[in-house]
């Protein structure tokens, strides 16, 4: 008895039906176009999936020549006094001072308060913004 029931068509009567048609057909349109644009972001995020993985592999492959290239070089030291005087001769010719590398600067660095910090970060993008020449 219930699949006789399920069956049996139901009838509705539409007081507009051309309009009601309409907006459903309007409504499928939108689907189709929200679809569309699905497939296409999915594209999208494939594309950007491969050339991700290729720049990591260049980067990966560029450390990796980068640290050959460090090791086949000979290690260089400068004491202090050599570099000033360096410093001094680069600022008489007008070209900007040798600095430390980051990670010496970092080691030699002694723990401040977080404003000591936040002045010293902007005494050294000042110097950076000066030595640019403009």
């Amino acid at each position: 008895m219930k699949k006789h029931l399920e069956n049996r068509p139901v009838y509705v009567q539409l007081e507009n039906p051309s309009s009601t048609r309409k907006d459903v057909l309007e409504s499928a349109i939108i689907a189709v176009e929200l679809l569309e644009k699905y497939e296409y972001t999915k594209e999208i995020k494939a594309l950007k999936r491969e050339k991700m993985k290729l720049a990591k592999k260049i980067v990966y492959d560029l450390n990796l020549e980068l640290s050959a290239l460090t090791k086949a070089l000979p290690q260089a030291y400068i004491s202090k006094k050599e570099k000033r005087m360096v410093n001094e001769s680069r600022e008489s010719q007008g070209k900007k001072p040798v600095s430390l590398p980051q990670e010496s600067r970092q080691k030699k660095k002694k723990p401040n308060s977080e404003l000591k910090r936040l002045e010293s970060e902007l005494y050294e993008i000042k110097n950076k913004l000066s030595g640019l020449d403009v």
